[in-house]
Order: C-alpha cells, then structure tokens, then sequence
C-alpha cells in the first residue's frame, strides 16, 4: 500500500484507490486517513460517534483511537505513537509510521515482508504486509 503526499488516491499492489483524504506532513510525519490504510491492511473498521473512537481490528490486535484525546490502546494496552492522531474534515489522520509500529511492522529492512518504507524523492510511503 503506497500513499504519495498531496495525492487523492493510494495504491494496493498496483490498483489506484481513490479517497477523500489527502496525506500530508505533520511535524515531519506522513499522514495518512486511517481508514483507507485499515481497509487495505483488509481490518475491520469502526467509528462511534458518541465516543469518538475509531476502532480497528483484524484477527490478532484490536486498535482503539479517541480522535478527541488522541488516546490509543492495542488490545486494551496503552499505546502512545510518535505523532498523535489529528482530525480533519471529518477524518481520521494517523502517523504511517505508528500505524507500522502498531501493527508491529518494521522500518527499512528489505524483504522482511513488514516493511515501511519511506522514498524522499516521490515522497511516498510504502507499507508491505502480507495479507490473506
């Protein structure tokens, strides 16, 4: 899954999405709509209204954000990233690198199958996960 700064689309494999959301830099970190990220990653989404949390899961982790507070949790578990979530326009913005580290992926080790990947030049993140 790739998201490219400024683009209104991401690409899965090598399928372009469209979005409503635009990735942007934030304190020298990409920000990516959590949403379209957790869908890719094929997790189930959640929102609450009434809570404002955006929950979501896949078999093993159960993720919580309280777009409010920016409070976060992994199985219950506190977790704090390294850039807290923002809300714009109605949507959930998270790190792409505390999604990784969340999703216990790693950060530039070619062929691990966790990967994420960041190029300066296309300023583009990439993540690798293997999904069923």
């Amino acid at each position: 899954i790739s998201f490219t700064v400024g683009e209104d689309s991401y690409m899965v494999d090598s399928n372009k999405v469209e979005m409503d959301g635009i990735p942007f830099i934030y304190n020298d970190r990409i920000m990516i709509p959590l949403r379209y990220a957790a869908e890719a990653l094929q997790m189930k989404v959640e929102f609450d209204d009434e809570s404002q949390i955006a929950t979501f899961k896949d078999e093993i982790k159960t993720i919580k954000i309280n777009v409010v507070t920016g409070e976060t949790t992994i199985n219950d578990h506190p977790f704090e990233g390294d850039t807290p979530p923002q809300l714009i326009n109605d949507r959930t913005y998270i790190s792409i690198g505390s999604l990784a580290e969340a999703l216990g992926m790693t950060r530039e080790k070619v062929d691990s199958g966790n990967d994420l990947s960041w190029n300066q030049e296309t300023r583009t993140a990439t993540i690798t996960k293997e999904v069923k």
